[in-house]
């Protein structure tokens, strides 16, 4: 009776353990899908930050109509 009980509980662990295999793989999926998302928000921030540096438009103290010099 004894080996019976012990036999079973071998089983209940065996299969807790394939559940928590399956368990972590799923987490996994998950965190993976989670860090490519934050990528594409962290890549989208870069790209308009650079790409937003040539539309600049020139400081407000800096009047070429003032400043011409060469008149």
């Amino acid at each position: 009776m004894l080996v019976n009980t012990r036999g079973f509980c071998t089983k209940q662990v065996e299969v807790k353990s394939l559940y928590i295999r399956t368990k972590i793989s799923i987490n996994r999926k998950g965190l993976k899908a989670f860090a490519v998302f934050l990528l594409s928000i962290f890549a989208g921030i870069r790209y308009k930050a650079v790409s937003g540096i040539g539309c600049r438009s020139p400081p407000l103290n800096l009047d070429f109509q003032k400043n011409s010099d060469w008149r």
